[in-house]
């Protein structure tokens, strides 16, 4: 078969990793097939083909653009494919091709997310309509829907009124080279931390600063337990993208007089994010991971903390509760002084963090990218029409 995959994305943390796991393990994993992977200029570089069955395209229309609508078909179109994997809802209309599609989440469904934009709010309601829109009529449409959990399959079921047997579900994973290269804490971890102004112990959240991933909450909470012991060295790092929502953050710690507690690392020239070899390290060192999240379509930064050793402390949204399953705590992400009660008790009890930290290696059996890759290709190969079988070379 030929196979399109749409990796325009690869500049949004979650989705990018999905996709570079994807393709990554495709190449491993796939001789027979010919992949045609389409990317914005900017991100060319992103991806570079290992294998003569792969090939990169540049397809430089912006997600969520009017080029997208009217100018990616045809694109699409000239590459002669036998099916199109759409990595995030935002399909062109004008796209009559078959295709599957993953949907991450239902964010745009459950939650407000007006603070998600920096426009108007007459823009954000225009936005949200057509998003939501495109979510049904993309769904609608699609050959089968991958989904990256059970509950994000219930949603779309209860929600969109899609039928059971047209949503597979394919669990992300983490990175072998991950695992590989948190195992060992390094002398020179104290340096990096300290050229971030990172002193142990800390606790740690990694997540974009939209307004459901519950920021303010956290920051609250970790005040109120520094009011409990203001001796306490503790610190509090939030990793994220820099951008108008992380600003918000900072304005909002400053406000609080907690810039020497509440460190947002980044410099120049991470252009606006780590990599994940300085996130391992962050990870490795962490006293307690967090995720006080409203809304989360699979949760994949939980099994990094697993991987780097750290116990975990997550909202009780049924995704997480799905995910972290006895490997990680509970937390009613809307109760502040729940949250500052639980995360003084993993930071005390030793014997509960132990377990914890025992049952999240040993749950990360379950989460497996080569797996999640392999899944995909037999969905790709339950399409039912004869493939065309054309060479690389007709692009």
């Amino acid at each position: 078969m030929r196979i399109g995959i749409d990796a325009r994305f690869s500049d949004i943390a979650g989705i990018a990793r999905y996709a570079q796991n994807l393709i990554s393990n495709l190449e491993i994993g796939d001789d027979i097939n010919e992949y045609v992977v389409f990317l914005l200029y900017k991100n060319l570089n992103w991806y570079r083909p290992q294998k003569n069955n792969f090939k990169a395209v540049e397809a430089n229309f912006p997600y969520y653009s009017f080029s997208e609508q009217l100018l990616f078909p045809f694109k699409i179109w000239q590459a002669k494919l036998d099916l199109m994997h759409f990595l995030n809802f935002n399909v062109p209309l004008l796209y009559f091709g078959r295709y599957i599609i993953t949907i991450h989440d239902l964010i745009y469904e459950d939650h407000s997310t007006f603070g998600m934009t920096t426009r108007s709010k007459s823009y954000y309601l225009f936005k949200k309509v057509i998003a939501k829109l495109m979510i049904r009529w993309s769904t609608f449409r699609a050959e089968k829907i991958i989904v990256p959990s059970l509950t994000t399959k219930a949603k779309l079921i209860d929600k969109l009124h899609i039928s059971s047997d047209k949503i597979i579900v394919t669990y992300e994973g983490i990175d072998v080279n991950w695992i590989n290269n948190v195992k060992l804490k390094e002398e020179k971890d104290a340096d990096f931390l300290a050229s971030y102004g990172i002193k142990t112990p800390y606790l740690l959240y990694v997540s974009t600063m939209y307004p459901y991933k519950n920021h303010k909450l956290l920051i609250d909470a970790f005040r109120d337990l520094l009011s409990q012991n203001s001796t306490t060295k503790l610190q509090l790092v939030l990793v994220t993208k820099e951008d108008s929502f992380t600003q918000k953050i900072r304005e909002y710690i400053k406000n609080q007089n907690l810039e020497a507690k509440v460190i947002i690392p980044v410099k120049e020239e991470d252009n606006g994010f780590l990599n994940d070899q300085k996130l391992q390290i962050i990870f490795r060192n962490a006293q307690l991971y967090v995720t006080p999240s409203l809304e989360e379509g699979f949760g994949l930064t939980i099994l990094e903390a697993w991987a780097s050793k750290v116990p975990v402390l997550v909202s009780d949204i049924p995704v997480l509760k799905e995910i972290g399953n006895d490997a990680v705590e509970f937390v009613n992400s809307k109760n502040r002084g729940q949250m500052t009660d639980k995360i003084k008790e993993l930071l005390i009890n030793q014997e509960l963090r132990n377990r914890l930290v025992v049952k999240g290696l040993e749950r990360l059996a379950n989460f497996s990218w080569v797996r999640m890759a392999n899944q995909t290709k037999e969905i790709y190969q339950s399409h039912p029409d004869t493939p065309i079988h054309r060479g690389m070379d007709k692009l």
